[in-house]
């Protein structure tokens, strides 16, 4: 018989790297923009960073939109993100 333990060990970690992705855009996204802005607001799923946030916002996002990406890459290497939406 296998240990039950050690099986659902590998499946520890499966959302982490998400969560890191969401905090990490956020905290630049509020830094860059002046925009308070939770890891509730932000959707990340297929390298693309997902906010759900007023338009207005989302305009100023768009402006700097070049900046959020360097940062992003810049400070969490491991992340892809290809866009801000």
């Amino acid at each position: 018989m296998y240990n039950i333990a050690s099986f659902l060990e590998k499946f520890k970690h499966v959302g982490l790297k998400e969560r890191q992705a969401r905090e990490v855009v956020a905290k630049i996204v509020s830094e860059e923009c002046g925009i308070t802005l939770g890891i509730e607001s932000v959707q990340y799923k297929n390298a693309v960073a997902t906010l759900k946030i007023p338009l207005s916002s989302k305009s100023q996002i768009y402006i700097k939109k070049s900046q959020i990406l360097k940062r992003c890459a810049l400070e969490f290497p491991g992340m892809v993100l290809k866009d801000v939406r």
